[in-house]
């Protein structure tokens, strides 16, 4: 009740405290008694364990909790293999790289869990010419995908907080800064400033479509698409609270964007917004994730659940 608890206590509950019931299998009746004293009454009830998930949506592979804050997941389909970032901020790298990118096949199998090292705290990544390029906090670091061997590292003047790539048509890479609300361009083993104002903050996932960048602007939460000749900025969707994440076409027309605490969205062209997954309730994050349409399948790195988990993608 109100100030129950100590002289700050409001009386307000929420999902942050429980009631365990001691229920069995079957129907079980609940009998509340409320009473009130000030401010009304309210009953929140959840399943702990539940996730929620459109038809054609469900559940195909998990790995094991092996990996330090996976970050993000890439698809490459020429060594038919998904790439997986570990971010390990409990672990920042600020002069040699302490982290790694691992390797998995297909059906979830960790092939190498150090596959790329030498990593300072990776986060995005991009397939383009038989390279991954990977995004460090204020660096570009090259990686062979034949060898696994870091081959260079590229330094990005002001960047703070470099988040994801995307790669454009013409081989060139555009990168995010979280932090310093700045898009850069990286083309010819340079990275210049393409993109900042007031129609960007807080970028974070990218992704190509066609002459345009798609960007997850966590300022307003809005999907927003930059005409990559003009530089033009259009909204083509609210999203509403949470940090967009994760932007990948699902080969049917539309675009897949995460919420990184667990919520996976579909985003039609005219801008109508679908939810097909949730994992908020256990836990289970939804971060930078691979889209293998080919294979039917959505490879997504948890983050702090510390496992990639592949769904089906099969919903209309």
């Amino acid at each position: 009740t109100y100030r129950y608890r100590d002289p700050s206590f409001l009386g307000i509950t929420g999902l942050f405290d429980a009631l365990y019931l001691p229920l069995k299998k079957g129907n079980n009746e609940l009998l509340f008694l409320v009473t009130e004293n000030m401010g009304g009454w309210g009953v929140i009830l959840q399943d702990a364990t539940a996730v929620y998930s459109a038809p054609g949506i469900s559940e195909a592979w998990k790995t094991p909790a092996d990996f330090l804050l996976p970050e993000t997941a890439v698809y490459d389909p020429a060594s038919r293999a998904i790439y997986v970032s570990g971010y390990d901020a409990f672990n920042r790298s600020l002069a040699e790289g302490k982290q790694y990118v691992s390797k998995l096949s297909l059906d979830g199998k960790i092939e190498k869990l150090k596959w790329a090292e030498g990593l300072k705290n990776p986060a995005g990544m991009a397939v383009t010419g038989g390279k991954l390029y990977v995004a460090e906090p204020a660096s570009l670091a090259e990686v062979d995908i034949a060898s696994g061997k870091l081959l260079q590292r590229y330094p990005v003047a002001g960047a703070m907080m470099l988040n994801d790539l995307a790669a454009g048509p013409d081989g060139s890479l555009y990168i995010s800064d979280s932090r310093t609300s700045v898009i850069y361009k990286f083309s010819g083993g340079k990275a210049e400033e393409w993109l900042s104002g007031a129609w960007i903050a807080r970028p974070n996932g990218m992704h190509i479509s066609g002459n345009e960048l798609l960007v997850g602007n966590n300022g307003d939460g809005c999907l927003k698409g930059v005409d990559l000749s003009t530089k033009a900025v259009r909204t083509i969707a609210d999203l509403g609270q949470g940090i967009i994440d994760g932007i990948e076409e699902d080969g049917k027309g539309n675009v897949l964007v995460s919420h990184n605490e667990g919520r996976l969205f579909r985003v039609t062209p005219t801008g109508d917004v679908t939810e097909l997954l949730d994992t908020t309730v256990v836990g289970q994050n939804i971060a930078n994730f691979a889209c293998l349409p080919d294979q039917g399948l959505l490879g997504i790195p948890t983050w702090i659940d510390s496992r990639v988990v592949a769904y089906t993608l099969d919903a209309k």
